[in-house]
C-alpha cells in the first residue's frame, strides 16, 4: 500500500515539474528571430514559485549549456555565432541564476572557464563576469572563483595587481594549490608592488611547513628585496636629476649603487620603458 502511494506522489510529483517548466517557459521574454539568448525576469520567479528557486535554477542551467554548446550529455553546437549582445544577454541570465541559488558551483565555472574566453575581446563583458564570480564569492567558499576573477583581471584585461589581489585571497583558501602564493608574489612584482609582494611572501613563510616551498618562497624573497634595493636606486636617481635612468648601469656609473644585484633564478634585471624593474628570469627556475 505504501509503494502505491509513493509511486503515485512520484507521478504527481513529475507531472507537477513538467507543468512548472512550461509555465517558466511561457514567462521569457518574446524575442526577435535574431536574438538567441532570454532573459528571465529574477523577480518575476520569486514571486511565483517562492520555495523553488534551487530547482528553477537548475533548469535555467541546463538550458544555458545546451544554448552555448557546452551541454556535453548532448554534444549539441550553437546554431550561430553569438553577438555581443548575446553575451551580454547570457551573462545577466547567468546572474539571474546565481541569484535564484548563490552556493550552485557549476554555472559560476561555465562562466568563468568558457565564456570569459569567448568574450575575451569585450573589457566590459569580462568586468560583468567578474561581477557575477565577486558576488558568488560570497556564497561560495571555493578557492577557484577568486581564482578566475584573478586570472580574469590579470590575463584579459592587464590589470596584475587586481589579479594578485584575488589570487592571494584563493591562495588563503581551503584546497588552494601552493602555487598561487608564488603567482600571486610574482604579479605584485611585476605590477611594480615590490612591498606587498615582499609582504606576501614573509607572510607565506610564517604559515608553511612545506620545506620545498619554504626553499622556493626564500629565493624568491631574495630576488623581490634585490628588486627593492633597485627601485629606491632609482628613487635617489630620480630626486638627483629629474628623470628616469637609461638603464641600470647608469646608477653605477652616477654612484648611486656600487653593483647590480644579482637575480637568484639565474635571469638578469633590466629597467622597463616605465621605469619600473624586472627580470628576464621572470622570477621562475629554468627547467
Amino acid at each position: 500500500m505504501k509503494k502505491g502511494i509513493i509511486a503515485l506522489l512520484s507521478v504527481f510529483l513529475l507531472g507537477a515539474s513538467s507543468v512548472l517548466m512550461v509555465k517558466v517557459e511561457q514567462l521569457k521574454p518574446i524575442l526577435e528571430e535574431e536574438e538567441a539568448i532570454p532573459v528571465y525576469n529574477f523577480n518575476s520567479m520569486v514571486f511565483l514559485f517562492p520555495a523553488l528557486r534551487e530547482a528553477l535554477a537548475d533548469f535555467f542551467y541546463m538550458k544555458t549549456c545546451l544554448l552555448t554548446g557546452t551541454g556535453g550529455f548532448e554534444k549539441k553546437e550553437r546554431k550561430k555565432e553569438f553577438s555581443s549582445k548575446d553575451w551580454e544577454r547570457l551573462v545577466g541570465s547567468l546572474y539571474t541564476i546565481h541569484r535564484l541559488d548563490p552556493y550552485y558551483f557549476d554555472p559560476y565555472y561555465l562562466e568563468a572557464a568558457f565564456i570569459s574566453w569567448m568574450v575575451k575581446g569585450n573589457p566590459e563583458l569580462i568586468e560583468r563576469v567578474n561581477q557575477n564570480l565577486k558576488y558568488g564569492l560570497e556564497f561560495c567558499k571555493d578557492w577557484r572563483i577568486p581564482f578566475f576573477i584573478g586570472f580574469n583581471y590579470f590575463y584579459f584585461l592587464g590589470n596584475k595587481e587586481k589579479g594578485a589581489k584575488y589570487l592571494e585571497i584563493a591562495s588563503q583558501m581551503k584546497g588552494a594549490p601552493s602555487y598561487l602564493r608564488l603567482l600571486t608574489s610574482r604579479l605584485y612584482a611585476e605590477s611594480g608592488r615590490i612591498d606587498f609582494a615582499i609582504a606576501v611572501i614573509r607572510e607565506e613563510l610564517k604559515n608553511t611547513q612545506n620545506e620545498n616551498l619554504k626553499r622556493k618562497l626564500e629565493k624568491r624573497l631574495k630576488a623581490l628585496e634585490s628588486m627593492k634595493l633597485l627601485y629606491k636606486a632609482i628613487a635617489v636617481f630620480k630626486s638627483r636629476f629629474g628623470r628616469c635612468p637609461y638603464n641600470l648601469k647608469e646608477l653605477i656609473v652616477k654612484g648611486i649603487l656600487i653593483k647590480i644585484p644579482e637575480d637568484p633564478f639565474g635571469g638578469k634585471f633590466y629597467l622597463r620603458e616605465d621605469c619600473s624593474i624586472w627580470t628576464t628570469s621572470n622570477l621562475r627556475d629554468k627547467n
